[in-house]
């Protein structure tokens, strides 16, 4: 069967991930899912060695592919404006009809409003992955989790984000995994959110290759955990040592809990100092493939599983009774409460006994951990049937095609093609301008490095000029690299450091990961520690 023009149907995916997540997987199972329809043309616009390429490309699914190939910020400068502006031309050359973006997360959606500007034909959806998404983020620091349930804070960008969210909810271009996520956005930002569509996120289950049997219980209890590490886990996976260790401390039972997951190396590595009480055998695994899990479930049969998400649903898929486990950050611990993943909503309201109580409503079948794993330890027996019921729970309710096509259903649904960006006027940290004279016509600057975070600063700098009237100018780059003396970077000369030049300008930026080596470097040679500013 052949299709015309107006039968095809265009999608656009955006994610500009390097590192692997829920979202990253959902992205790369949607293309999978709107590929298999030979009436629908798929694109993936992304990063250069974006994660989400790397998932399609190890499962063999071909799709068309546009970078982007300028540092992925939330600032856009003037420079990057045309790039982006050219971008969308390109894509939109390439395709006939509608288009339908599915832009997940605050970031992502921004640079899809500046690649598209405001096209009549081009529809925008945005998802909303995690309750706190839009009020954490920040353009500086991303998903800032120092802030974590913290209280509303009102500012530019606040007001921001409100707007924008109301626009996206009167066209119907939001969409969650459920709807305490479009609640919580509600009590956060003070409006009311009329357009209703939520979608857990789905999981593909896998070929059941060995058969789960949980082992006879003794006195020792095995325990395994799935799922990324992250700053919105790991204090969770503490909660649950901690009240395990309350419940069995005056027992003769022994736990073994082994962790089974990846992040970064920040959060691997506060796991792996993470020493249980004596009567605990805590194991770090790390992480392992999907046949590897399961040759390891077989292996150590395990009692029951606990994890966050679509961990929880992977464990409940194989036949692991699950217990879904809040989300909480450090201070939090007490917050976090469970339940068994077969007596959760149909949309596994992961965390949201913790955003529920934020907003003043009840947590529902939510139960302490320690109530919960006294009545396990009561009657182990019981397990067999939990494990069957989280088994037909994720067959149920996280049918791929079924979610899939209700995902698809409202990208062609959104009728929003607004450009709504944000352009601060201090996009330039006052720290910076705390080095120079007050109320100078114009800053004249050496940064030191050649890289990416050099090319970030100056698209700062091109933004800060285009803005406001006091400038900032660059006279030249400084690198360690001889084989970059006498070239030119971002149109300006690189040069070895020296003091002359260093103190030819009103200040030196460090633009470079290897800030410190930089520091003293240049204060080795006798130039001022207050001529210098570091912006990582």
């Amino acid at each position: 069967m052949t299709f015309s023009v107006v039968d095809m149907k265009n999608f656009v995916i955006m994610d500009s991930s390097l590192s692997l997540g829920g979202a990253e997987t959902f992205n790369a199972r949607f293309i999978k899912y709107l590929s298999k329809d030979s009436s629908n043309r798929v694109i993936l616009l992304t990063v250069p060695g974006g994660t989400v390429r790397s998932l399609l490309e190890d499962n063999d699914i071909d799709v068309e592919v546009f970078y982007i190939h300028d540092a992925w910020t939330f600032n856009v400068s003037p420079r990057s404006r045309d790039m982006l502006h050219e971008l969308g031309r390109e894509i939109r050359g390439v395709l006939n009809g509608k288009v339908f973006v599915l832009c997940c997360y605050i970031e992502n959606l921004h640079k899809a409003m500046y690649i598209f500007d405001g096209q009549s034909d081009v529809y925008l959806l945005s998802g909303v992955l995690h309750p706190e998404a839009w009020s954490l983020w920040h353009p500086d620091s991303g998903f800032d989790a120092s802030h974590s349930f913290g209280p509303r804070q009102v500012d530019e960008l606040w007001h921001y984000k409100r707007r924008l969210l109301k626009e996206l909810d009167s066209h119907k271009a939001l969409w969650y995994p459920n709807d305490i996520y479009r609640r919580y956005n509600e009590y956060y930002f003070d409006i009311e959110m009329k357009h209703q569509a939520s979608a857990t996120v789905p999981v593909e289950l896998p070929e059941a290759r060995f058969k789960y049997q949980p082992m006879i219980f003794s006195n020792v209890l095995r325990i395994v955990w799935l799922g990324r590490f992250d700053f919105f886990k790991n204090a969770s996976i503490r909660a649950f040592i901690e009240e395990i260790r309350e419940v069995i401390k005056d027992s003769s039972i022994c736990v073994q809990i082994d962790l089974i997951g990846y992040g970064e190396a920040r959060y691997e590595q506060e796991l792996r100092e993470l020493s249980g009480p004596k009567e605990i055998d805590l194991n770090f695994i790390g992480k392992l493939s999907e046949a590897e899990i399961q040759i390891l479930l077989c292996k150590n049969q395990y009692h029951f599983g606990f994890g966050m998400g679509s961990s929880a649903y992977h464990l409940a898929a194989i036949g692991l009774p699950v217990l879904a486990i809040d989300s909480a950050v450090k201070g939090y611990e007490k917050w976090v409460k469970a339940c068994w993943l077969c007596d959760a909503s149909d949309e596994f309201d992961e965390g949201s006994s913790l955003y529920l109580d934020l907003i003043g409503e009840a947590s529902g079948n939510r139960q302490q951990l320690a109530e919960i794993i006294q009545d396990l330890i009561s009657d182990v027996d019981s397990l067999h049937d939990i494990g069957e019921r989280c088994q037909s729970y994720v067959k149920e309710y996280h049918d791929v095609d079924k979610i899939m096509g209700k995902i698809s259903g409202f990208m062609m649904n959104s009728n929003f093609n607004k450009k709504i960006v944000y352009e601060p006027n201090d996009i330039i940290d006052d720290s910076f301008f705390y080095l120079v004279s007050p109320n100078v016509s114009e800053v004249t600057i050496a940064v030191f490095g050649t890289g990416a975070a050099s090319l970030g600063w100056c698209n700062l700098v091109d933004s800060h000029n285009d803005r406001n009237p006091n400038k900032i100018k660059i006279a030249y780059f400084f690198d360690n690299n001889s084989a970059k003396h006498g070239s030119y970077f971002d149109g300006k000369l690189v040069f070895p450091v020296s003091v002359e030049l260093c103190n030819s300008v009103d200040v030196i930026v460090l633009a470079s990961e290897y800030w410190y080596q930089m520091q003293k470097q240049i204060l080795d040679i006798g130039v001022s520690r207050n001529k210098i500013f570091r912006t990582l």
